[in-house]
């Protein structure tokens, strides 16, 4: 304990750091498989679509991305809740 509390000002700055970095990549990674965002997005793409704003091929592109990350949410979701 008192090899801790004299290596703290040493190591209190990593640790913050890592859990800093662990808290932006959790929250990271909550946003981008967030179910409600995915349909959202998926939502605003067609949209955009019909209305001409993007090409058949970039559509089809960026909605095959979104399905992924849509499945892989449900795959999260399910080992949850196991």
């Amino acid at each position: 304990m008192l090899t801790e509390l004299l290596s703290l000002p040493l190591t209190g700055p990593v640790r913050m750091s890592m859990w800093l970095l662990r808290t932006i990549a959790e929250r990271a990674e909550a946003e981008l498989y967030d179910e409600g965002k995915i349909r959202r997005d998926l939502s605003s793409l067609e949209l955009r679509y019909d209305m001409g704003e993007i090409a058949e091929e970039d559509y089809q592109k960026a909605e095959d991305e979104l399905m992924e990350r849509l499945r892989e949410s449900r795959r999260r979701a399910e080992a949850m809740s196991r």
